[in-house]
């Protein structure tokens, strides 16, 4: 089968940030509306070995834990944040270096794992260091892949198809034709 495609806004994958703690700058914001029509932020953190993280955040400013988590991210980014109202351009943060945690959480509506944004603190040049540590995955993630990739050892399949490249077990007899 012949396709064309037009590539021209695609993105590549495969460059992500693994779980941990990261010294990160922020490459890019976009301001988007969620498929259910509110507000938010997709906030893209990179780090030096170009590895990216990108974060979902609500922009519903009515709801206080959005406002706090808005005035500690830019704070944590640098931006010179008052407890009042404050304007400042998404721009103004793009380039910052901050500190990321991010950590493995299992997600019970698609029963995977995922790596989710847990909090963000402001970058200090001489506790970089301590910001440079990926998580190891868990045991229970390792067994939660290895039930999910098929590793099965039981005699007893009730898969129906368990048997589909096998031969088919029918009398002709039983056949009406």
């Amino acid at each position: 089968m012949k396709m064309t495609i037009d590539f021209s806004n695609a993105k590549e994958q495969g460059n992500f940030l693994p779980a941990g703690k990261h010294t990160v700058k922020i490459k890019n914001i976009e301001a988007k509306e969620t498929k259910n029509g509110h507000p938010q932020l997709i906030i893209t953190f990179v780090d030096a070995n170009g590895r990216e993280f990108t974060h979902y955040q609500l922009a519903d400013f009515e709801q206080d834990w959005v406002k706090n988590w808005f005035y500690n991210f830019t704070k944590n980014a640098g931006l010179p944040v008052k407890k009042e109202n404050f304007t400042f351009d998404t721009n103004d943060l793009v380039g910052k270096p901050i500190f990321v945690d991010i950590q493995r959480e299992y997600n019970d509506y698609s029963e995977k794992y995922k790596n989710k944004l847990k909090y963000t603190a402001k970058y200090d040049k001489g506790k970089a260091d301590q910001w440079d540590e990926e998580y190891a995955i868990s045991d229970e993630e390792k067994a939660l892949k290895a039930k999910q990739g098929g590793a099965t050892s039981s005699s007893n399949n009730s898969n129906p198809f368990a048997n589909a490249d096998g031969p088919i077990d029918i009398d002709t007899n039983e056949l009406p034709f």
